[in-house]
């Protein structure tokens, strides 16, 4: 009970979307196997499944602990230890999915019409299964050296966003692989990752998905300059040792290394300064650049300019995770100091530029700092500059007469060093503007009608005073105050130009409390007004997390608020703890709340990236399942955030319209030609994509435009002792049938379908009939309908899924792990014989697709002459759960041959005897999808 309680509580918070977030011990787990035995044995399967949390607890358990490639039931009955039929296992799948559509948890995105795929939502919510877990922590290193080259940003999610899409790409590929191209000098990378894991990381939230791999990243990060290894408390910390035991070649790990993390400005891509000291030579170091594959025009190369001279050199290049990375730079210069221009020349220029200077600064391993930093710096100064400070240096004159060079071992927060008088400390040179470093570009926040500063952190702020008040100045922060001279704390600097005055340094950080809430700070000089310096909001730990970077098609847009703070919704509401939902339909699109901090109300504003579009500026959020040709009109208007250009397309990308740009994101694009084709075409429908380019090109699909009705289902079924006609269709017109008797061509009946099921009591169960679909557009003024004929079928009679063996069942498509089988024959089961309430034997034969519409008689030839299938009901839909060949007494998998085309024999020669083993797919049960249709014969 008390486990119950827990994952009850667990599974209703919000952050988990994956069952795999909540832990399971090994007793639990054993509690949980008991459990599913006993829900197996008592199973009724007539019921409407109902949502059970310990049945799906224990179907993400077992595929954690045992799955590995192949069939994930083999592993459940091996681990289960009794017999499940087919038919149980999809009920139990249904259970599943039950249970995650009532918790709002995860749910792969499967196209329309297709069938669920169970068992890829059960591996999804193992997240990464345990024999997996080798392949994922080689992958996330390589995303941690070859995407984030081996530094962790305080914004992981920017990132984050390009594995996204680097992981959706990926998927196109139908394998339990991850695999980075090669490119330049890099070797392609293949890492073993499961399909499922990267359906969770291409369309999970990216929130979840930032807390899921960021501590794992962190993990990595520690080891990597640390060698600190994780206390083991779960499975991913236990694999991550085990991990690291074998993959020391791979991260390069030497005990004699003293690996130090770079200078925060050298984390990003700008060039700096690097000394080898051993021969006196200076180099330019040009990072890893992240090129977007629109930004490529084949070759990237970097251009230096300096005294006069230009360099022109092509970097190497290669890919990972969604970009193009080149590889580091080095350029050997003479002159540190002067200015540079550097460009990244490719389809676009990326212009950088290092400002002439008195003097650079470097570490202890000569790489260039951006300010000094405490214990070991290192200052090269142009010949003859002065420089200055109490500290004790180490001087060189440097032999060839291109730098002075001087040596500090201790600085410390209040050093000083003086060069040709301007002060620099580790707050860097002296300015008395505040130095704000950490602020979120998540949220604003006001104070009133007034926008006010954030901060994570205190500033650095600095300031001239008279050197005689110094020691009678204070620093007011709200009513408390404190010397403006304090020891190890304050950094004072003297003028050489203002001898009356000195700046003072004072990392705010060292004397206040880490406490939220507003503060003013003022400087009160004797014999002057008290001025104020600065104000601002300290928010330590408030993240306002959007679910998505850009919200596409979406009328909602959920908020995820960070941190424990009184936070009162004011044009949004709380669906879950600290979950909030905005309707982007109500004209707003950012969220807007009340934040009470110690006993002041602010206005939070969190600004989101939303996609809107429309006809006449008639803005819509969410894309809808077709248009109806009518309702088109020529001037269409998108509202694209972040977008620079953008182009509608029909089924060409070349013949494109681009959108003339009314402001930041809006295009509006004159469609009248391609209303003109639509009209024009014989075509039933045409898709309308937009092309945009922000910081790459995208598409998207905006309208499937709709000239008639388009049937997804046509069926004549018989059910609760009544002649049914189920159809499915789309479009702004009604659907009559006009039915005949196929032997005397009488018309029985003529009747407008309603939009699901109608009946035909005026039919007869037993006969065959001939059917035409014909589609109505009403006259609105009643005169005259318009009636156009969809088609007609010769032969069409009652399908009793309750007993099947009158019918042929015709296999149209099959689907193996997602991916669509290029099936060069039509498969067809006859003579069907009922084995149980849900399982047929038949034969199954093929012919060429090409013989359709041929009137050349083709027979069919047989591939097996006993197959087995078994059937499930659900929701109105009969699916197709297994189909098994009978071997030499057995009933075996039918596999598919790719090279073929075919489907072939399990003991089939050409499996023994290729040794292409990627040639031939098995057809597991759990795996494949059959798209059938079941006809009357007789």
């Amino acid at each position: 009970m008390h486990f119950f309680q827990r994952i009850m509580k667990k599974v209703n918070s919000p952050e988990v979307q994956l069952l795999c977030q909540i832990s399971v011990s090994g007793n639990e787990y054993e509690e949980l196997l008991k459990y599913t035995r006993s829900k197996i044995l008592n199973l009724y399967m007539q019921a409407i499944p109902v949502p059970d949390l310990l049945l799906s607890m224990a179907l993400v358990q077992i595929a954690i602990h045992r799955y590995d490639e192949g069939n994930y039931w083999d592993c459940f009955l091996d681990e289960i230890g009794i017999d499940v039929s087919a038919v149980k296992r999809n009920y139990l799948g249904q259970i599943f999915m039950k249970t995650l559509r009532h918790f709002n948890l995860f749910i792969i995105e499967q196209e329309k019409g297709s069938r669920q795929a169970y068992v890829e939502n059960i591996k999804a919510h193992a997240f990464v299964p345990n024999n997996y877990l080798f392949g994922y922590f080689d992958f996330l290193f390589s995303f941690y050296d070859r995407n984030l080259f081996r530094q962790i940003p305080e914004n992981l999610e920017y990132d984050i966003f390009d594995m996204i899409d680097f992981m959706s790409d990926s998927l196109s590929s139908n394998s339990d692989n991850v695999r980075l191209e090669d490119f330049g000098n890099k070797p392609p990378k293949i890492y073993r990752l499961l399909k499922a894991t990267k359906n969770v990381i291409a369309q999970c939230s990216p929130v979840v998905i930032c807390n899921l791999i960021s501590k794992h990243l962190i993990m990595i990060d520690e080891y990597y300059y640390d060698r600190k290894l994780p206390i083991k408390d779960d499975r991913f910390t236990s694999s991550f040792i085990a991990w690291c035991e074998t993959q020391e070649s791979e991260i390069n790990i030497d005990p004699i290394v003293n690996r130090r993390r770079k200078a925060v400005g050298v984390f990003y891509n700008k060039p700096y300064f690097e000394i080898n000291r051993s021969n006196g030579q200076a180099f330019l170091v040009v990072p890893s650049q992240k090129i977007r594959e629109d930004e490529f025009s084949g070759s990237v190369f970097v251009e230096v300019e300096y005294d006069n001279k230009t360099i022109k050199r092509e970097l190497d290049m290669y890919r990972a995770y969604g970009v193009l990375v080149s590889e580091q730079l080095k350029i050997n210069v003479g002159n540190i100091f002067t200015s540079y221009r550097i460009n990244i020349i490719s389809c676009t220029t990326r212009p950088f530029k290092i400002p002439e200077r008195e003097y650079r600064l470097f570490n202890e391993d000569f790489t260039e700092l951006q300010k000094l930093k405490k214990g070991q710096c290192y200052i090269f100064t142009k010949k003859g500059a002065s420089v200055k400070s109490d500290l004790r240096a180490v001087y060189v004159n440097s032999h060839h007469d291109l730098w002075d060079e001087y040596s500090y071992s201790d600085i410390n927060e209040d050093s000083v060093i003086y060069i040709n008088n301007r002060p620099i400390s580790i707050a860097g040179e002296f300015s008395e503007e505040p130095l704000f470093d950490h602020v979120s570009n998540e949220y604003i926040l006001y104070s009133g009608e007034r926008q006010i500063q954030t901060a994570y952190k205190h500033p650095v702020i600095s300031f001239k005073v008279a050197k005689k008040a110094l020691a009678g100045t204070f620093i007011w922060c709200n009513n408390n105050r404190f010397c403006a001279k304090i020891e190890n704390v304050s950094s004072i600097y003297e003028f050489d130009y203002d001898l009356e005055n000195c700046g003072v340094s004072i990392a705010l950080s060292s004397v206040l409390d880490n406490k939220d809430g507003l503060y003013q700070i003022w400087i009160d000089e004797p014999g002057k007004h008290r001025r104020l310096i600065c104000q601002y909001v300290l928010i330590t730990s408030l993240r306002c997390r959007p679910e998505k970077p850009r919200f596409i098609f979406c009328d909602k847009a959920l908020v995820h608020i960070i941190g424990d703070y009184d936070i009162t919704p004011l044009n949004c509401e709380r669906v879950n703890d600290n979950v909030y939902s905005l309707d982007l339909t109500s004209g707003t699109e950012e969220a807007i709340f009340e934040l009470l901090l110690e006993g002041v109300n602010y206005t939070l504003i969190v600004p989101l990236k939303v996609f809107k579009y429309g006809f006449s500026r008639q803005w819509k959020y969410r894309r809808e399942n077709y248009l109806w040709f009518p309702e088109i009109e020529n001037d269409l208007f998108v509202f694209m955030p972040g977008a620079t250009r953008a182009f509608v397309y029909l089924g060409n990308e070349e013949e494109c319209i681009e959108g003339e740009k009314q402001s930041n994101g809006e295009f509006r694009f004159d469609i009248t030609d391609f209303v003109n084709k639509i009209r024009q075409s014989s075509s039933a429908f045409a898709n309308i994509n937009l092309k945009y380019f922000d910081n790459k090109w995208r598409y998207l699909p905006i309208f499937r435009v709709l000239k008639r009705l388009w049937l997804h289902k046509f069926e004549m079924v018989y059910l609760n002792n009544m002649v049914r006609i189920i159809s499915e269709y789309e479009g702004k017109a009604k659907l009559k049938v006009r039915i005949s008797d196929i032997a005397t061509k009488e018309i029985v009946t003529e009747k407008y379908l309603d939009n699901g099921s109608t009946d035909f009591p005026e039919l007869d169960y037993n006969k065959l009939y001939s059917l035409e679909k014909i589609q109505v557009i009403p006259d609105p003024f009643g005169f005259s309908d318009q009636s156009t004929s969809l088609g007609v079928i010769y032969k069409i009679g009652t399908i009793d899924f309750s007993d099947l063996t009158n019918c042929k069942m015709v296999i149209k498509s099959i689907a193996c792990n997602g991916v669509m089988l290029n099936l060069d024959h039509i498969y067809t089961v006859y003579n069907l014989t009922k084995i149980s309430d849900f399982t047929y034997i038949g034969k199954l034969t093929f012919k060429p697709k090409l013989a359709i519409n041929s009137s050349k008689k083709i027979r069919e030839s047989d591939v097996f002459e006993k197959v087995r299938f078994e059937i499930m009901f659900e929701e109105g839909d009969v699916n197709i759960l297994s189909l098994h060949a009978l071997e030499d007494g057995d009933w075996t998998e039918i596999w598919y041959d790719v090279k073929t085309n075919k489907l072939i024999s399990a003991f089939d020669d050409l499996l023994y005897s290729s040794k292409n083993y990627e040639r031939f797919i098995p057809l597991y049960e759990d795996i494949t999808d059959y798209n059938v249709e079941f006809r009357r014969v007789k």
